[in-house]
């Protein structure tokens, strides 16, 4: 007897409030570093992972014991799609999700990538499958798998129609900066996002076919007998242990983007100087679970979804935030000089994280005349749905005093550009210079350094003066365990380890070491959907089932 105790679904509109208004691209940033000069450069990818970074959690004897034969491990976007699609295909199956509600980070999302759909074919879009594919491994520098990438496009435009079975609609279909016609928009209200109204429909079509839930319990150990997985021991929001029986699992838990631990030992970066959007709680317990069973790091487990500049204590996707970090104004490091050309945000945000990233320090700066000018006519940067390129930031009139007077300590001000750098901590000699030379190429139309358009360059010539210092920011991690084209988790030998699955942000191989916003837009969400209709299928298979692949 299976023994559900609790179940519950996102379908009201409070809950799915809730949620939105905790992750809704809210720019939380991690605790301040105590030396605003400490590095934060890269090490290696994919280091040693023999530190305490990959300690499980130790657990107490279970209170209670729950069977099934398919357990997921997640509630996200992967987790919603494992469930749903395990549940349709007649699999005895228990969800695992360590919040209150479902959605994770998923509700963050604003569309999905697929190729060959019907919304392309219907706008008369047409891109060779194969020819995307090889122009994802170039971009990857083939560190990806491409079988992966093979198996999980030719999945993406079902999965469009799969969704839209269950009640999830789309919008459009549109490029993102400078990609392909690939990015499938959900229908939704911009200013709530539409991820939230995605997980609304995809919340409702889980409670409409009874997927059992397991609430505030979270997944920490899987349990091996024999080489093969045996069950999960899960811990429950009051510390009552629990052990699932059961003869599959499939992890899909959203990465560990907000694990500091995680964050310095796969990606090298200082915790304190780097920004997560979206929701909390993605500590990396699923990928400590599966290497914990066994399961290898695939190459490129330290890769995240930066996205470049955001001022601490702002919010991904305001007026505010795109103001003072995004616009391509001025852009300097520690050194007082620029390090890319500053519309690379527009161009790709993965190139501008990598450019952060590789910084002890970075700033925009900009003038009185540039905010005014933000605040009348609008700014050149279009953040998703969420900023309008060109539409006027009338709000930032109310929001940019009370930015300036406010205690935020990364945040300076001055009446001359030696003032401004002493106050930011750098070489005042340096900046004047850089400012100096910046000043010059805008006069002439061209920039000479960088070659920013030149529709780019606005001089900042007169005062009051403006410098933010800006933290790396970042959507969610990609790299993970090494898994087959099927999502069957591998172990260093690329053995597969019976009955464990990984989708989502926990499974690796989709990505390089640089997220891919040039050619499949939309990647992290569709691979999250696709990868957990896969990984059910993949189970269902292992479990002795038939499956019709074309569905």
């Amino acid at each position: 007897m299976r023994g559900i105790t609790r179940r519950s679904f996102v379908s009201g509109a409070a809950a799915i409030a809730s949620l939105a208004a905790a992750a809704g691209m809210a720019g939380c940033s991690q605790p301040k570093s105590t030396d605003a000069n400490k590095a934060s450069g890269p090490t290696a990818q994919g280091s040693a992972t023999t530190s305490d970074a990959w300690a499980i959690e130790e657990l107490g004897e279970p209170s209670e014991t729950l069977e099934c034969d398919l357990c997921v491990v997640g509630g996200g976007g992967t987790g919603l799609a494992a469930g749903i699609q395990a549940m349709q295909l007649g699999i005895d199956v228990i969800m695992l999700e360590k919040k209150s509600v479902t959605g994770g980070s998923f509700i963050g999302s604003e569309g999905l990538f697929a190729v060959g759909s019907h919304w392309q074919k219907e706008s008369g879009i047409n891109y060779s499958e194969d020819q995307l594919i090889e122009d994802c491994l170039d971009y990857h520098h083939w560190i990806a798998n491409p079988a992966l990438y093979k198996n999980f496009f030719q999945h993406t435009a079902g999965t469009v129609e799969w969704l839209e079975s269950l009640g999830v609609e789309f919008d459009h279909v549109q490029s993102l900066g400078d990609s392909p016609n690939a990015w499938h928009v959900y229908k939704g209200i911009g200013s709530e996002g539409t991820g939230t109204t995605f997980m609304r429909s995809f919340g409702e079509a889980a409670k409409q076919i009874n997927l059992p839930m397991e609430m505030s319990c979270s997944g920490k150990k899987i349990i091996m007998d024999n080489g093969k997985v045996a069950g999960v021991l899960a811990k429950r929001e009051n510390g009552k242990v629990v052990q699932i029986n059961c003869k599959a699992v499939i992890v899909g838990t959203g990465g560990w983007a907000n694990s500091p631990e995680l964050i310095r030992e796969l990606n090298g970066s200082d915790p304190a100087r780097v920004t997560a959007s979206g929701m909390n709680g993605r500590d990396g317990d699923g990928l400590k679970m599966v290497k914990d069973a066994g399961g290898a790091l695939a190459l490129g487990a330290g890769t995240m979804a930066t996205y470049g500049p955001i001022l601490p204590e702002t919010t991904y996707g305001t007026n505010l935030q795109a103001a003072t970090s995004l616009e391509p104004h001025l852009w300097v490091n520690q050194d007082g000089e620029r390090f890319v050309r500053e519309d690379m945000f527009l161009k790709n945000f993965a190139y501008a994280g990598n450019a952060v990233h590789n910084q002890k320090r970075a700033f925009t700066v900009c003038n009185k005349e540039i905010i005014d000018q933000y605040i009348n006519k609008g700014g050149d940067v279009g953040v998703g749905v969420y900023v309008v390129a060109g539409e006027p930031m009338t709000d930032l009139a109310e929001t940019f005093p009370a930015l300036l007077e406010s205690k935020n300590e990364y945040v300076f001000q001055a009446d001359s550009i030696k003032e401004l750098a002493n106050a930011m901590g750098i070489d005042a000699d340096a900046l004047s210079a850089t400012v100096d030379s910046y000043n010059a190429m805008c006069a002439a139309g061209q920039d000479t350094e960088f070659f920013k358009p030149a529709e780019y360059m606005r001089p900042i010539t007169s005062g009051p003066y403006y410098a933010f210092e800006v933290f790396n920011g970042y959507f969610c991690t990609v790299g993970g365990v090494s898994v087959t084209p099927n999502t069957e988790v591998m172990d260093s030998d690329r053995n597969i380890i019976p009955g464990l699955f990984a989708g989502g942000c926990d499974a690796g191989g989709l990505y390089g070491d640089t997220y891919d916003v040039a050619y499949c837009p939309g990647s992290c969400a569709s691979w999250a959907i696709n990868s957990g209709r896969l990984a059910a299928k993949q189970a269902a298979r292992y479990l002795g089932m038939s499956v019709d692949d074309s569905k």
